[in-house]
């Protein structure tokens, strides 16, 4: 299995130092930054054959490129120099860790060479008090000194004891990379770089660059400046492509199996305020939206809330002024449109979702259920959601990027507990929520009855016209299963093509 780490922490506290003596490769690649020596841009280097180290820009300016690298970062390393302490980018890029959702983790404290025991101490109750109640809590401390070489063996080899027992992924089975970088390579043309988050690629598939929605070809692969035949989830990968310019792609871009992602302009989630975020967020607010590697402006509709207080959490609606590509359960992070600065993030509850109003108990009730993470509830509030719109197991499972043995597999639960039903056209199966059936029955009973009530002498109404009265978008596998089953009860005759 191959894990990211990342480092994190304020400007100018040694990150690349720390990765160069860890690895005897400078992260800092562009001309810029080793003029300047500060990072302006992701960085990457390699601890063995199965870790890949990100270094991320530690300055103000740069949080973007921060956010594009933490978004599949498993480990995180946070920085903070001993003869500096405690820093407002270190808060900060803690923070947006937390926000993703990292869960492991460890803190360095460099450049102990510059200081005194009584020194030390005071940044490490710093620390201590800044991880308190978080994922780094319990997480080691090492003091090192990246010019020196104190220190740096031991945390070289925490770091592969971290990794290794870093859990495996889910794979939902569907190929995504969100691009972090794009180039060329003389010879070869384009060539994009990221982290892939589900599913496998190989030479020679054809891919959907999204939110273009144009094909490309995969000529070659390389990781770790070694060419392979395929890349898989949780592997870094740079991928040669054949029939895009270098000008078409950039950052925040997406690489996924053509057919299941589509491009968006709304996406609905939780949203947590930070604490220290100053005063509560109104409704409609203007943000910076980070999401995997893409950056776009946003005004989240708080569907909950009339605002949002400081250290509390809403369901709102994302609306975005470019369109991105995203997941559910994808982790993302808002920051203020200026001054810029990180106030908040949340999980993606539904990736291409209609208008929302606030306050509708129909669209809260299906948020919450899908916040809950229950077994089978992203299938089950898709169906729920879709209502009286039957579909098809591979509809479903295209249409949530789900890999069919796993909408397979969450089908078969919710069957098997009656919050779906399967009905049966011409030899397909549709499948629709229980509510939905039984709201589709008193619909039909319902237009009967005013039928008859409006047309007493009739014999009875013809089975396309009821259909026509049930209800907007009543499927008609729908409607004729309802109707055998209303007919087999006894609570509707039908004769041919009339119903009475």
């Amino acid at each position: 299995m191959h894990v990211v780490i990342g480092t994190a922490g304020h400007i100018d506290h040694g990150k690349s130092a720390l990765v160069r003596a860890l690895t005897g490769t400078d992260p800092d690649r562009l001309k810029e930054e080793k003029e300047r020596g500060m990072t302006t841009d992701l960085g990457f280097a390699f601890l063995g054959r199965d870790v890949t180290i990100i270094d991320v820009p530690g300055h103000e300016r740069f949080v973007r490129h921060m956010l594009a690298g933490a978004s599949t970062i498993d480990v995180v390393m946070l920085v903070v120099a001993a003869d500096d302490g405690v820093m407002p980018q270190t808060r900060e890029h803690f923070e947006i860790c937390r926000l993703l959702g990292i869960r492991r983790g460890l803190v360095v404290i460099n450049k102990v060479d510059l200081v005194d025991s009584e020194m030390l101490e005071m940044v490490q109750l710093d620390v201590a008090e800044l991880v308190r109640g978080s994922f780094l809590e319990e997480a080691p401390v090492l003091a090192v000194s990246a010019t020196t070489g104190q220190g740096v063996e031991e945390l070289r080899q925490l770091l592969r004891e971290m990794a290794a027992k870093v859990e495996p992924k889910t794979d939902r089975g569907v190929f995504r990379l969100p691009i972090d970088r794009v180039f060329t390579m003389r010879g070869f043309g384009t060539v994009v770089a990221g982290t892939v988050l589900s599913g496998r690629c190989r030479v020679g598939d054809r891919l959907e660059l999204l939110p273009q929605g144009v094909e490309v070809r995969i000529r070659g692969i390389q990781q770790h400046n070694q060419a392979v035949d395929s890349a898989g989830l949780g592997e870094r990968a740079a991928l040669n492509l054949q029939g895009i310019e270098r000008e078409t792609v950039e950052r925040g871009n997406v690489l996924a199996t053509p057919g299941y992602y589509r491009p968006t302009r709304f996406v609905n989630g939780t949203l947590y305020l930070l604490k220290d975020a100053g005063k509560p967020l109104r409704n409609m607010t203007r943000l910076h939206l980070h999401v995997g590697t893409a950056e776009v402006m946003c005004r989240p509709t708080l569907l909950d809330v009339k605002e949002l207080a400081p250290g509390a959490e809403a369901l709102v609606q994302l609306r975005l002024e470019a369109p991105v590509v995203c997941d559910w359960n994808d982790h993302y992070v808002v920051r203020l449109y200026s001054p810029q600065r990180t106030i908040g993030g949340g999980v993606v509850l539904e990736a291409c979702p209609d208008r929302e109003r606030r306050f509708d108990a129909n669209a809260l009730a299906r948020l919450r259920a899908l916040r809950s993470g229950d077994v089978g509830s992203v299938l089950e509030q898709y169906l729920r959601k879709h209502r009286f719109e039957v579909r098809t197991l591979a509809a479903a499972a295209k249409d949530l990027a789900l890999a069919e043995a796993d909408a397979q597999a969450m089908l078969e639960f919710l069957l098997r507990t009656g919050r779906v039903r399967q009905v049966t056209q011409e030899g397909r199966d549709y499948f629709v929520h229980e509510q939905s059936w039984n709201e589709a029955k008193q619909a039909v009973l319902d237009a009967l009855a005013v039928f008859h009530k409006e047309n007493p002498v009739r014999f009875g109404i013809k089975r396309p016209e009821l259909r026509a009265k049930s209800g907007k978008g009543l499927a008609p596998a729908l409607y004729e299963a309802v109707l055998a089953s209303l007919a087999e009860t006894g609570k509707v005759v039908v004769e041919a093509d009339k119903v009475r």
